[in-house]
């Protein structure tokens, strides 16, 4: 990702100098952090500073992207062959975008048939999505690269794996097991910048002792 946006966001923003953050994490075993859910939104843990919560949805959201870069970048994505092709019905707005994307979004998984007048018949999707819609999953693709041009992503495989792991990412409010929370922060921590999304936005607070005394 050299001389990528994500490169030349400051250094707080990729979690480099975050010692709060790592010194609660680093080392710990998480499967006893005795991590709580708020409201399907939230994960709450203790720690040696105070409480670290967690944006559930924002944390799978960055697990996702890494994972779908990755991916990228070694050419793994499979796809998984619909046992009914979905009818993909575009705006000729929307069809010039996709025309664009073809060659990219191919590479990911998707195949894909025009069948004329910005219809296009969906063959298979990637694999990664698993339950997934994988149409909505287009849909966003081709609305983020049309509405996204300022987004802090700026080539496209970054954009089009952002746009991947926000439709794929546990929705806000969607409860999580104690075994699928332990995972999750598990691959949160072991990424090497697990404290904002790609797109800049906060992944992990920590309140401290001091503020909590403040509170009470």
């Amino acid at each position: 990702m050299a001389g990528s946006a994500l490169n030349s966001m400051p250094s707080e923003m990729l979690g480099e100098e975050s010692p709060d953050i790592f010194g609660d994490t680093q080392g710990a075993d998480q499967s006893q952090r005795h991590c709580i859910s708020v409201r399907g939104r939230y994960i709450v843990s203790p720690s040696r500073s105070g409480l670290m919560v967690i944006d559930q949805h924002r944390a799978h959201l960055r697990v996702l992207f890494d994972q779908f870069m990755e991916m990228s970048a070694e050419a793994s994505f499979a796809t998984q062959r619909l046992m009914f092709p979905e009818i993909v019905r575009l705006s000729p707005a929307q069809a010039a975008v996709l025309e664009s994307l073809l060659p990219e979004v191919s590479a990911i998984g998707f195949d894909l048939s025009p069948l004329g007048d910005g219809d296009w018949s969906m063959n298979g999707a990637p694999a990664v999505l698993g339950d997934v819609n994988p149409v909505d999953t287009l849909l966003r693709i081709i609305e983020d690269e049309t509405d996204g041009g300022d987004r802090p992503v700026d080539t496209l495989r970054q954009r089009l794996a952002l746009s991947m792991a926000s439709a794929a990412a546990v929705r806000p409010g969607k409860q999580l097991s104690d075994d699928e929370m332990d995972h999750l922060i598990a691959s949160l921590f072991s990424l090497k910048t697990p404290n904002y999304t790609p797109d800049g936005r906060l992944i992990v607070s920590i309140i401290t002792i001091d503020e909590l005394a403040s509170r009470l």
